[in-house]
């Protein structure tokens, strides 16, 4: 996680030179990792949207695990 935090570290420091005060207000938010819970939840759902009507059947039904498919997918060679 240090190149993610690393990462988070540059796009905050852009936040600072953009607006010092919004990025010291978000200090006093506590729920992080409930919103980043919550909008991995709204990406996921977002991809749902664009499938067809056969696959979300095949994903309610247990046929087709989504987990595993992006597994297979994210393994293949380029």
């Amino acid at each position: 996680m240090k190149v993610q935090t690393e990462q988070l570290k540059h796009f905050l420091r852009g936040m600072k030179r953009a607006d010092r005060a919004k990025l010291a207000q978000l200090t006093a938010y506590a729920d992080w990792h409930g919103a980043a819970r919550r909008e991995l939840e709204r990406r996921a759902e977002q991809l749902l949207e664009t499938l067809p009507g056969d696959i979300l059947l095949g994903l309610v039904s247990g046929e087709i695990q989504m987990r595993e498919t992006i597994a297979d997918v994210l393994a293949e060679q380029p």
